[in-house]
């Protein structure tokens, strides 16, 4: 009856979960990622149940991530600027359709040229603080800058 027909759906959809899950590690771990972005708490404990696994989350950046989870091969997922609190959409869409057109960003320099000022005005306060008239390490960390410039100091102190 009903019931049967259920449990033999719900085991077959089971099973396909579990044997892409299997195969297919990163690719699925950054669906369910990219489907949870919104719910932080998710976010953190789907991460770090992910790296327990052996899959390698690249830390957001703006020269490699989109708006959702994305992978390189399938043991490494590249985490979504979209889950990032307190960024908006349109400026991950437009952070990555510029770096698509025009390539990667050389420098934090480059990146505030090439976005549009009314994108940046949208990061929230706590994403943008001044200290000494510089972009802070909140904001650095934000960018991905490491993966620019592996100096975090000097760009601070530039």
């Amino acid at each position: 009856g009903f019931n049967k027909s259920h449990s033999v759906a719900y085991a077959y959809v089971s099973y396909q979960t579990a044997w892409l899950k299997a195969h297919f590690p990163a690719p699925f771990m950054a669906a369910v990622l990219s489907g949870i972005m919104d719910d932080t708490d998710r976010v953190a404990f789907t991460v770090g149940e992910s790296k327990k696994s052996g899959l390698i989350v690249v830390a957001p950046n703006i020269c490699q991530s989109e708006y959702e989870f994305s992978i390189t091969d399938n043991k490494t997922i590249i985490y979504g600027l979209g889950a990032i609190k307190g960024v908006g959409e349109s400026l991950v869409r437009a952070v990555v359709l510029e770096r698509e057109n025009n390539g990667s960003y050389s420098d934090i320099f480059d990146f505030c040229l090439r976005i549009e000022k009314k994108y940046l005005n949208q990061f929230s306060p706590s994403k943008l603080k001044e200290v000494n008239s510089h972009l802070n390490y909140e904001l650095m960390e934000f960018l991905g800058y490491d993966i620019i410039d592996h100096s975090r100091f000097k760009n601070l102190n530039s």
